[in-house]
């Protein structure tokens, strides 16, 4: 007897022995209806007491003398979603009217007709016992999967073991997905190719047949409010039963807890990787410590290191360096040292790992990954375990650097930054603040007061070489208007744009004016 979900079909009731002698006499089409519940009718205004899946009883006694209204009762249940409807007719009706029967088919309605002999208790008694006895059974059968599938991770299975044992016990094919649609285990092929087409509008729904062939079932993997995942279920032949649906939910609640535990696991190890990682760049170790601690991570270090940091732009979430560490590990290189400080993703490569010129060619494809325009700056080249703590200093110096005067999707080595290397060295003492108030304080004053833009004249004039044309386009003022601010500038600060020595004096104050304002 095929049974779904928690009820039975009126097609499998009328196969129970108490059923005999009943007539389906309209609403053929509604057979496969479930029976949840039964009720007896004897009220007219029953429809306040019925609910979805019910089989309803009666004789109708309440609308004996009301056709019309036995016939508008038929849509009124259908509406209402029970299973069916039940008449004992000729005690107080002589018939069913034709007009409802019609109607019933007109809405797959089952309508059953009694022997006019047959005492109500002895069909709801068996029905009700078949229920309870189908749903004891499920929930027993349910308990043996459920703790089936515990013992899996009890006995420290993976998620590929827990989806083989799911999948010998609803016998089908089981992919379990991360919440970016990625397989966390076996797949079979043209799997991403399906499931673009068939992306979930809800938590759980059937899916599309697989492969043209056979039907599939998307289970979130939820915990704490969060979706971790999903498992696909795909059907080898016909359809999921009601025990399939129920141990592939149960399989979703112990595959999430699986996921949970292994983040877990995850973020202790990341911690102690970056905790490591801090302490390196900071050059905490002895030589033969950080090797030692190293190994411990699987990780190699060597005398000759170089530091890469990247920053992103617009950091939201620890997902995104997640996923651009992922990236580089899945890319260039799974053993390298790499970790994070505060918003920043590290890494310390060998200096025969080009990881410069993969960024360069990469950058695109690392900010998609990491969802944040980038920046990366490269430290020079360690020559012994204890002096990556300057490669570090570096690579930060180069991305601050380069966030002034690069800008975004820029690789950025510390040995490119000429003059920038020297201010920044020089960054937060009292003695660069003093060079700026010394060449600009006056500009800065006369800004502040007049409500004018002298200094950011004076930046663009170096920016584009003292090019005034491209200094006004730039500005969106009229090229007159830069001569006047030019000769205004030299005349507050008593200078010569055309001197070299006086040029380079007050760039080097414009530059670290820049460097100085830069909060990142």
């Amino acid at each position: 007897m095929e049974r779904a979900r928690l009820g039975i079909s009126v097609r499998d009731a009328l196969k129970l022995e108490a059923f005999d002698g009943v007539e389906v006499v309209a609403g053929a089409g509604g057979l496969d209806s479930l029976i949840f519940h039964i009720n007896v009718m004897e009220v007219p205004d029953i429809l306040d007491w019925v609910r979805e899946g019910e089989l309803l009883f009666t004789t109708l006694y309440s609308l004996r003398d009301k056709p019309q209204e036995q016939v508008e009762l038929i849509p009124r249940l259908a509406e209402k979603k029970l299973a069916g409807l039940a008449i004992k007719p000729k005690r107080y009706i002589d018939e069913i009217p034709s007009e409802a029967l019609e109607l019933a088919d007109k809405h797959s309605f089952p309508i059953l007709q009694l022997p006019p002999k047959t005492a109500f208790a002895a069909l709801m008694e068996p029905l009700l016992q078949e229920i309870l006895d189908f749903q004891t059974d499920l929930l027993h059968r349910s308990e043996l999967a459920h703790n089936a599938l515990l013992d899996v991770v009890l006995r420290g299975g993976s998620l590929e073991d827990l989806a083989r044992q799911l999948s010998q016990l609803v016998n089908c094919q089981i992919v379990v997905l991360n919440r970016d649609f990625q397989s966390l285990t076996e797949e079979p092929p043209d799997l991403h190719q399906w499931l673009e087409h068939n992306r979930p509008r809800k938590d759980y729904r059937r899916l599309n047949k697989f492969n043209g062939q056979c039907p599939g079932i998307l289970v979130p993997l939820m915990a704490g409010g969060s979706r971790l995942g999903f498992i696909l279920a795909m059907a080898k032949s016909g359809d999921f039963s009601v025990l399939d649906e129920i141990t592939l939910e149960r399989g979703g609640t112990v595959a999430a807890l699986e996921m949970m535990n292994a983040r877990t696991v995850q973020e202790v190890e990341r911690r102690y990787r970056n905790e490591f990682l801090v302490e390196l760049v900071e050059g905490a170790f002895s030589d033969d410590v950080a090797r030692q601690r190293a190994s411990i991570n699987g990780w190699h270090l060597q005398d000759e290191m170089r530091v890469f940091m990247y920053r992103f732009e617009d950091f939201r979430n620890q997902s995104q360096k997640d996923k651009l560490l992922q990236f580089l590990q899945e890319n260039f290189c799974k053993r390298c040292i790499s970790g994070e400080l505060g918003r920043d993703v590290l890494v310390v490569t060998p200096v025969d790992h080009d990881l410069a010129e993969f960024s360069s060619r990469n950058i695109e494809a690392m900010e998609r990954a990491a969802q944040s325009r980038l920046v990366i700056g490269v430290g020079r080249d360690s020559t012994s375990i204890r002096d990556i703590k300057y490669s570090f200093r570096q690579a930060r110096g180069a991305v601050k650097t380069a966030m002034i005067v690069r800008g975004l999707g820029t690789v950025v080595h510390y040995n490119q930054l000429g003059v920038y290397r020297l201010l920044e060295e020089m960054r937060g003492k009292p003695e660069l603040q003093a060079y700026i108030q010394d060449n600009l304080q006056v500009l800065l004053d006369y800004d502040k007061e007049n409500n004018t833009e002298l200094v950011k004249t004076l930046q663009r004039y170096y920016e584009f070489g003292g090019n005034l044309k491209q200094v006004a386009r730039e500005l969106f003022v009229h090229y007159n208007t830069v001569v006047y601010r030019v000769e205004r500038i030299e005349k507050l600060l008593n200078v010569s744009l055309s001197n070299p020595r006086q040029r380079l004096s007050l760039e080097v104050a414009v530059r670290a004016l820049e460097m100085t304002r830069d909060k990142r």
